[in-house]
């Protein structure tokens, strides 16, 4: 029987490359792949959120994950005090780089995953892969963790079709410089055609009767391509859905704020972070399936090897959305905290926690294993982590970090005590990866953290 590489893909018009899962049919000789994932979530976890450990309210929904979960507390940012702009932009622009960012338009380094890319140079389409689920930022450096070096940034990607796109490629030429009713025209074609249709032959070369896998293994090719077709249906249902050409984030949902479309462009920097413009009511492009969306997406380039590195951001530093019915965005609810006397921001903060679970259960499927065995999130670590400790008062003193996967780390709940910095951290993580024995300002470096390999 035919065996598949890993690098398998099926390819068609235009810039179409659909890739095939990654199927255990047989060892990969010699080393395992490397992978490196990256996690940001915005406006901070105050200490007493994480204090408790996986008893902790605001982490149950990581609970079915905390065996494979090492759970960091008492961490100092040291690097982001030195940084330019307001706390939320210094600490943010430190996440996964431990250098001070010379100002809000870049951050101060190369981030974790391209110093991986770069270190590992892995024979896959795409470099660091980085999507994106944030809403109201002034400042690049608030809603982008992943960095080539200074000046060189890798914005997430907000829309989901833009991110199918990226991973598959499209049917479609590129836009035309004509008259809007071309563009509209190719856009509306676009949502007509799908990927598949140009992979048609080598489709049916692989699930056919003529094919030369055996049965399980059609059977596993031809669910693929539904999930792809699934994927690219929610894509275009969501791009359908939002807004004008002046929107540049989806909607956020119905429990986070109002409703509204953009039909002329969007208020990002209003103080509540809705739409400002528009009026009609959109129930589908929300963030409570934008999210799921783009983490599927992302999973899924990881399980055809399009990726082996990437990036996700949930929500920016400092991001601004109604909550829950709140009558304040989260940006001030973080502000006005205050241990013994909840606002309504450890609503938030579980929120973004069930969003985490969601990509660490994808991650962790047993019902997609790697060749060299396992889940994805087995052998891929991840790092996850935010800009401030307690957000009140912008604290970078005491954050919270957690590193999955990989079987690297050691889970569990480990406090530090403030005696360790973000660069100990990283270094840490970077002597684990293998890209050397330390990562960031060296200023900062204190050692490894102690039980944490």
């Amino acid at each position: 029987m035919r065996t598949f590489t890993r690098r398998l893909v099926l390819r068609g018009a235009g810039s179409v490359a659909v890739g095939l899962p990654l199927l255990p049919l047989a060892r990969a000789a010699g080393k395992a792949p490397q992978r490196f994932v990256s996690f940001f979530f915005g406006n901070g976890m105050p200490p007493a959120y994480s204090a408790p450990g996986w008893s902790s309210p605001v982490l149950a929904p990581l609970a079915p994950h905390a065996a494979k979960i090492a759970l960091l507390r008492g961490i100092g940012n040291r690097s982001a005090p030195g940084g330019a702009g307001h706390p939320h932009a210094r600490g943010s622009s430190a996440f996964a780089i431990g250098y001070a960012n010379p100002s809000v338009e870049t951050a101060g380094g190369q981030s974790l995953d391209f110093a991986a890319y770069e270190a590992w140079k892995p024979p896959t389409s795409l470099s660091s892969l980085a999507a994106s689920l944030w809403w109201w930022s002034e400042d690049i450096v608030r809603n982008t963790h992943s960095w080539q070096g200074k000046g060189r940034p890798n914005p997430g990607v907000t829309r989901p079709l833009a991110l199918f796109t990226r991973i598959f490629g499209s049917p479609m030429p590129p836009a035309p410089k004509g008259s809007p009713e071309e563009a509209r025209a190719l856009k509306q074609r676009r949502y007509d055609r799908s990927v598949l249709d140009s992979v048609l032959e080598g489709y049916k070369a692989v699930t056919g009767p003529a094919s030369p896998y055996g049965p399980s293994v059609r059977t596993t090719l031809a669910n693929h391509f539904e999930s792809v077709r699934s994927l690219e249906r929610r894509a275009i249902a969501a791009d359908r859905m939002g807004g004008g050409a002046g929107c540049a984030m989806p909607a956020p949902p119905p429990d986070l704020s109002p409703q509204t479309t953009c039909s002329s462009g969007c208020d990002t920097k209003g103080s509540t972070g809705t739409h400002d413009a528009g009026g009609g009511v959109n129930k589908s492009s929300n963030w409570d399936q934008v999210w799921p969306l783009l983490v599927d997406l992302f999973v899924m380039a990881l399980r055809c090897d399009a990726a082996r590195i990437g990036n996700l951001t949930c929500t920016a530093s400092g991001d601004r959305y109604t909550f829950a019915g709140q009558g304040k965005n989260v940006h001030d609810l973080a502000h006005g905290w205050r241990a013994g006397a909840e606002n309504g921001f450890d609503k938030s903060v579980t929120w973004l926690m069930g969003n985490l679970a969601y990509f660490l259960k994808a991650m962790d499927d047993p019902s997609f294993t790697l060749p060299e065995g396992g889940t994805l999130l087995d052998n891929t670590p991840v790092l996850i982590g935010t800009e401030v400790g307690d957000p009140a008062p912008h604290s970078f003193s005491s954050l919270t970090f957690m590193l999955a996967g990989g079987g690297l780390f050691k889970p569990g709940v480990h406090d530090f005590g403030d005696k360790s910095s973000e660069v100990d951290l990283y270094s840490t993580v970077a002597h684990a990866l293998g890209l050397g024995d330390k990562f960031g300002d060296p200023r900062y470096f204190g050692g490894y953290l102690a039980g944490v390999v």
